[in-house]
């Protein structure tokens, strides 16, 4: 892990102001690399330069300390950063994002600086940093008399559920049918928690203060009330939320207390040798029960069967709706293939939406929820002419979310960047005074071919050019043959082997105008875009209700089209104790080569 740097005894006090700034900033997060903001780039130094270079495998390279020592650093775009956090959470450590919290070019000294949020393993909600087909929990565990409570949250989905186990037979099979990226454990249980580290591995596991397990405030984030137990492991995850993230999301869903007892019992071992999920030899999904049913179009869909295999239904009234449905689809192949390409065209909005609730969804993902949200409505219509109970249940909670649709057309264009800062989001015609900006900027180059003739015109010099680059501007270029010719009111700005180049107060005047127009538009449309995301954050739980409605569908329809091409039939569920299978097949062995 990352270790906290200590100048030299007598150096502290030589440092740069920009280094004192940032150990001071790294002292309050020790256990995290830091990825601190010096302009374009996310800089790290000291020991977190040298593990991120060996992991990240980019240059390492070096800095004044302030004295003739020199600092190690290394550093990756901050528009590029994700991939690189994604690397450093796979070997299990944890980044604290700190930006620059103030303009540089009005900021009096260094530039104001703070961490605006930590990512873990367990906290992760990029693409880069997860797996599509899985969920990516953060678990909490605790220990009371003998009972354990497990605690879940997916913070990129917002599932967040709990369980109270009487003995520890079960633990380890629990976990392992969340398959969590992190933990958190009470540091009177760290015995356990060695166990757990050989059983899993790559979690990465935080031993904290008993105190920090409160069970206050859990209240808010359940319908029921919960066991202290699981109360206390619920707080922990809150209060570790709220530390990483800055913010409370509005995505998480209420605590779900799910009872063992509920569903089929699978310990670890049943599950590996049933090969539900990945085959006994090799890795991956082919070979595995999971492999064979997987039909899914999104993935959501992918993720919610992976749940449905991991938690069989014990409930007959329950199974008995699910196998309605899917024979339901079964027997309407064109009306199930319609349906099936409907869904191809939805994007993740489960984890779309937690990034919007956080305050961390781009344009383009903007563009691709309206995308998704215009297909519910046929989807709905579709799903309405079948007779199962489970579907038309599906179908009357498909919230077509109109005014989402409406927000985002009317003021994001078809084809945005990912970037917030760089303009080209809003559309024409939707603000005033962007578009008067625009159009200022638009006729820039009327302007400047303009001006070239007349100047030519006026000087008599027919290869006169006026040009523009970030160093110097607006300039008007002169050959030297030519130079005789140049006017008294042009002023030398810059020297060529062939040519002089010179400015004059009405090209200064207009690059004033137009340079300042275009970073106008720049920030106006910075701050009709975070306007139009925090207005959205307030349909967050609709959007989620929607997600999990098109993911129990995704599902469905997956089953029904594997029964019809494996030639599946539906059981017949009885109470007595007896199972009764006639030319009965191996799912998995009959698909093998």
């Amino acid at each position: 892990m990352s270790s906290f740097p200590s100048p030299k005894e007598g150096v502290r006090g030589r440092l740069t102001p920009m280094m004192k700034q940032y150990l001071e900033i790294k002292r309050q997060y020790p256990d995290c690399i830091l990825f601190f903001r010096m302009g374009d780039f996310y800089e790290m130094f000291f020991e977190d330069a040298r593990t991120a270079s060996r992991i990240l495998e980019i240059a390492l390279t070096s800095r004044e300390k302030g004295e003739k020592e020199k600092v190690p650093m290394c550093g990756v775009p901050y528009h590029a950063a994700s991939p690189y956090i994604a690397k450093l959470l796979q070997h299990g450590y944890k980044v604290a994002i700190c930006e620059q919290v103030e303009d540089p070019r009005t900021a009096r000294g260094i530039v104001r600086r703070e961490v605006v949020r930590v990512i873990t393993p367990g906290m992760a909600v990029e693409e880069e940093g997860l797996r599509g087909d899985e969920n990516n929990y953060l678990m909490a565990l605790c220990e009371e008399e003998g009972s354990y409570a497990l605690g879940f949250l997916d913070l990129s989905t917002g599932d967040f559920k709990g369980c109270l186990l009487e003995g520890r037979e079960l633990l380890e099979s629990e976990i392992a049918k969340n398959n969590p990226r992190e933990a958190l454990l009470p540091e009177g249980m760290k015995a356990a928690g060695r166990q757990l580290e050989k059983a899993f591995p790559w979690m990465l596991i935080n031993y904290l203060p008993v105190e920090y397990f409160d069970p206050e405030g859990v209240e808010r984030f359940s319908r029921e009330d919960p066991p202290l137990p699981l109360k206390r492991a619920a707080g922990a995850i809150l209060r570790y939320l709220l530390e990483t993230q800055k913010v409370e999301p509005t995505h998480i869903r209420p605590l779900e207390i799910y009872r063992t007892e509920q569903y089929l019992i699978l310990d670890e071992t049943t599950q590996r040798n049933l090969e539900l999920f990945s085959p006994l030899r090799g890795s991956g999904r082919k070979g595995s029960l999971l492999g064979v049913l997987d039909r899914t179009t999104t993935a959501m869909g992918r993720r919610k069967l992976r749940q449905w295999l991991a938690y069989p239904l014990r409930d007959t009234e329950e199974i008995g709706r699910r196998l309605e449905a899917v024979a339901s689809l079964k027997e309407a192949p064109l009306e199930r293939d319609s349906l099936r390409e409907l869904l191809e065209g939805v994007a993740d909005i489960e984890r779309l939406n937690a990034r919007l609730a956080l305050g961390r969804a781009n344009p383009r993902e903007l563009v691709a929820l309206k995308g998704s949200l215009e297909r519910v409505p046929e989807i709905r219509e579709r799903l309405l002419s079948f007779g199962s109970d489970l579907l038309q249940e599906i179908a009357q909670g498909l919230d077509p979310l109109e005014e989402v649709v409406e927000r985002i057309g009317e003021r994001i264009v078809d084809d945005p960047p990912a970037t917030i800062t760089e303009g080209g989001i809003i559309r024409d015609g939707y603000h005033q005074e962007l578009d008067e900006l625009r159009s200022i900027s638009r006729e820039g180059k009327g302007w400047i071919a303009r001006m070239e003739a007349e100047e030519r015109k006026r000087t008599g010099i027919p290869s006169l050019k006026v040009g523009y680059n970030q160093v110097f501007g607006y300039y008007i270029e002169v050959t030297r043959p030519n130079l005789h010719l140049v006017p008294e009111d042009y002023v030398r700005k810059q020297t060529l082997k062939g040519a002089e180049r010179f400015i004059t107060p009405k090209l200064k005047e207009y690059e004033r105008k137009v340079l300042g127009a275009e970073e106008r538009i720049k920030a106006l449309e910075h701050e009709l875009f975070l306007r139009l995301r925090e207005e959205l954050i307030a349909y967050c739980p609709r959007i989620q209700g929607l997600a999990c409605r098109l993911a129990e569908l995704d599902v469905l329809i997956s089953l029904a089209q594997v029964a019809e091409e494996n030639r599946y039939v539906r059981p017949s569920l009885t109470e007595e104790d007896r199972i009764e299978i006639k030319e009965g097949r191996h799912p998995v062995i009959e698909q093998m080569d």
